[in-house]
């Protein structure tokens, strides 16, 4: 018999044209990469040094929020390639792009339901080696698994590490693409269990098992059906943000207010796009009505929320940079400086001026 949990969420199947109710909150695979420089550090690198080697530009004043989806998404497939030669006696591994994974949300995002957005995975994995990964599906009578596999030995940290992101990440693919949680059953790992409670990252909390012969994510045979409910024009708005913030971030059971306004700060670093609210109700997994409705619920709305994103964003970098004011208003969304100035004004009391040189009336 089926588990009431899995059949709760395959309901929201009928449900998805809307998604008034909209479904659970996925967590981020960024929650690992604190593990993954932490093993990093411990084996002699520098974080400092790590984040230059990135091209990562970080501002020591700055919010770690602050760091643009395309930034973090950079440095995880950096760390994931440092980790993946520490994992094995072969050579440094070439860099998995963020041109690799945005090519893989391509080849998907034209399937018709999820069993050929997996098959199209499968093969991707097999003509791109540098991923360092292959996928298998097996399907049974009520439950099907996709197994992940690297080209490695399961012997270390490292190893874990970079499998718990690859499923991390597929699962996150997965349930984006279908606009649904995938109701995941349990989790295997062809691996002893460790000395440490390993971060799961984006994947949901159920039963895990070591020493399995396949690495593998179990969910119901009848998810393959699972109609795709995003299309080209939905990836545009997100693609910036996969693998890493895909998902909502921020900690478990933190607001949904606060957990928007992570994505927002996320996305003004980022130079070449600018989160929209119809992007952000896609990785919420909300419809725009429901949406709005809970964030009254909590007091607020998205352009209070945005609003504050903003000035503090314009105060920062007023105060820390040199960098013209019509390029700072064009990264806030505004049309032209003039319509800056005057939110700027509105907002703090002050013009962008007298914040660039100490003179705030706040």
């Amino acid at each position: 018999m089926e588990n009431p949990q899995i059949k709760e969420a395959l309901s929201l199947r009928s449900e998805r044209p809307s998604m008034d109710d909209g479904s659970t909150t996925m967590y981020s695979t960024a929650r690992l990469i604190p593990f993954m420089l932490r093993e990093l550090e411990n084996r002699g690198y520098d974080r400092s040094t790590l984040l230059e080697q990135a091209g990562i530009k970080w501002d020591n004043q700055a919010s770690p929020n602050m760091v643009s989806p395309s930034e973090c998404s950079r440095f995880f497939n950096y760390i994931c390639s440092l980790l993946s030669s520490e994992a094995t006696t072969l050579p440094l591994q070439a860099i998995v792009t963020k041109d690799v994974t945005d090519m893989l949300l391509h080849c998907v995002i034209t399937c018709d339901n999820l069993a050929c957005v997996i098959e199209r995975s499968i093969v991707y994995c097999e003509l791109v080696k540098a991923i360092g990964l292959s996928l298998q599906l097996v399907q049974g009578s009520e439950f099907a698994e996709l197994r992940i596999e690297l080209d490695r030995p399961m012997k270390d940290t490292p190893s874990l590490l970079l499998l718990l992101a690859s499923m991390s990440i597929f699962y996150q693919l997965f349930s984006w693409i279908t606009a649904v949680d995938l109701p995941v059953s349990e989790l295997g790992l062809c691996c002893d269990k460790p000395t440490f409670s390993p971060p799961l990252g984006g994947l949901p909390d159920v039963p895990l098992f070591y020493q399995q012969r396949h690495s593998r994510i179990v969910f119901p045979v009848s998810c393959l059906t699972l109609p795709v409910a995003r299309n080209s024009e939905q990836l545009k708005q997100v693609i910036d943000h996969f693998p890493l913030d895909l998902s909502v971030v921020g900690p478990k059971g933190s607001s949904l207010s606060s957990q928007i306004e992570t994505l927002i700060q996320a996305s003004l670093r980022n130079q070449k796009s600018h989160i929209t609210f119809e992007t952000v109700t896609q990785l919420v997994n909300l419809s725009p009505a429901t949406l709005r409705r809970r964030l009254r619920g909590e007091g607020t709305s998205y352009s209070d929320i945005l609003n504050r994103c903003r000035m503090s964003y314009a105060s920062h970098a007023l105060r820390t940079t040199s960098r013209p004011m019509k390029c700072i208003a064009l990264q806030l969304g505004f049309s032209d400086d003039r319509a800056f100035r005057r939110a700027v004004k509105r907002w703090s009391g002050s013009t962008p001026t007298e914040l660039r040189t100490g003179q705030s009336n706040s």
